[in-house]
């Protein structure tokens, strides 16, 4: 039995040896946006520590989580080095060591190269002091990021009202769930812009700031019918295949900061009615609106969010038939996430929304209606990419919660 199982640990050994290692990964380097995305305050500009070393992502063969095939340069043991190569770089070097070249069967773009062994970094140790606020651009569905094969079907790309802005448009979605058929059809234009802020102060960051700032243009039309007693229903529907991913590079000063943004449109509805009712709704809310979160190192607490209230128009139609108690909501949301280095940071969602209060149908009003705007910042990560006391693990944090109500009849909703 025991020469059964050394056979079978031989076996097992051997098949492991056969199997080749994992290839590190390639780099390819990361568009450097133009120096006025980047705006530094002129009385605290950038500065830079003498130990930091910027690595052209073309002098770079392989990247490895803790180890990088690159060309020497000059670099040293202690150095703080960065690189605009994928989705960004940002270590310490605590080791270096000569390639293969020169050895049997060594690869002939490994000559001249050196291996560095590397430990994870952040920028408040290679930035001594400064202020600077980093245009992303905007997240615009016309992008050169979305791929029109990566959209969900019944969804399709089409030209919006403004010049060079493009609607997210889904066509009627049907849902026939048990005693009830849901509908759901509309567009959705996103002009809303990234914003981000960063303040360095004796070698730690002072202040860091991420949000969104502009306006979410949205069409939706809704409709349900309910044929029992009572029900309770909620579906969330994704507008693409995989979430879109926008990255961009700022020079902070000779140092690349890599932002890697990703957003995820959805759409859904929550129902719960106690009897047989139906009702339709369209909304074309404009919501100019401006939100973020905020971390303050001498604040107590740290975390807190910035907001300014969005401006909400009335509902275009309103129709409803026989009434009873519930309550209903059909709404489009953004799921926006961050990444610095390819490190995690705070995660962003953005909702507009129609609500609804249904009423027996000797009530006045019969229903209220409630078109708003909510966002929140999921604060579970730790992005010591930015410096080693910026982490969070808190609640989420409501960053905007605004709504305006509207009384209604069985055809019609006014303020």
């Amino acid at each position: 039995m025991k020469r059964y199982a050394a056979i079978s640990a031989l076996l097992i050994l051997g098949a492991l040896a056969c199997t080749p290692p994992t290839p590190p990964i390639t780099c390819t380097a990361a568009t450097v946006l133009p120096a006025a995305n980047v705006v530094q305050n002129a009385a605290d500009p950038i500065s830079v520590s003498s130990q930091y070393k910027t690595i052209d992502p073309n002098s770079i063969d392989s990247v490895e989580p803790n180890r990088l095939l690159v060309d020497p340069a000059g670099l040293a043991v202690g150095d703080t080095v960065a690189s605009n190569c994928n989705t960004g770089i940002l270590r310490k070097i605590s080791k270096i060591t000569t390639s293969s070249a020169g050895t049997v069967g060594a690869r002939p773009q490994d000559i001249n190269k050196v291996y560095i062994e590397t430990a994870p970094a952040s920028l408040e140790s290679v930035i001594n002091k400064g202020t600077v606020d980093m245009d992303f651009g905007s997240l615009d569905f016309g992008s050169a990021e979305l791929n029109p094969a990566n959209l969900a079907p019944g969804v399709t790309l089409q030209q919006g009202a403004r010049p060079q802005s493009v609607t997210l448009s889904f066509l009627d979605r049907q849902f026939n769930v048990g005693a009830a058929t849901i509908k759901l059809s509309g567009n959705l234009e996103n002009n809303l812009n990234p914003k981000f802020s960063l303040q360095f102060k004796d070698n730690a960051v002072e202040r860091f700031e991420v949000g969104m700032s502009g306006s979410l243009k949205l069409n939706l039309n809704g409709s349900f019918v309910a044929t029992a007693s009572a029900l309770s229903l909620e579906r969330e529907i994704k507008l693409l295949k995989k979430p879109l991913e926008y990255t961009r590079t700022f020079a902070l000063g000779a140092i690349p900061v890599v932002v890697v943004m990703t957003l995820e449109p959805v759409i859904g509805y929550k129902l719960s009615v106690g009897g047989k009712v139906s009702a339709s709704a369209k909304i074309s809310p404009t919501l100019s609106m401006d939100y973020g979160i905020k971390y303050v190192r001498t604040a107590n607490p740290k975390w807190s969010a910035t907001n300014v209230a969005p401006t909400i128009a009335a509902p275009a139609e309103f129709t409803y038939g026989v009434q009873v108690d519930g309550t209903g909501e059909a709404y489009v949301k953004l799921l926006i996430g961050v990444k610095l280095y390819g490190v995690a940071g705070p995660n962003l969602e953005n909702k507009a929304y129609g609500a609804f209060n249904f009423n027996p149908a000797a009530s006045n009003p019969q229903a209220v209606m409630r078109i708003g705007a909510f966002s929140k910042g999921t604060l579970a990560f730790n992005i010591n990419v930015l410096g080693i006391g910026v982490t969070a693990a808190l609640p989420d944090l409501t960053l905007l919660d605004k709504s305006t109500a509207f009384n209604c009849t069985a055809s019609a909703c006014a303020p």
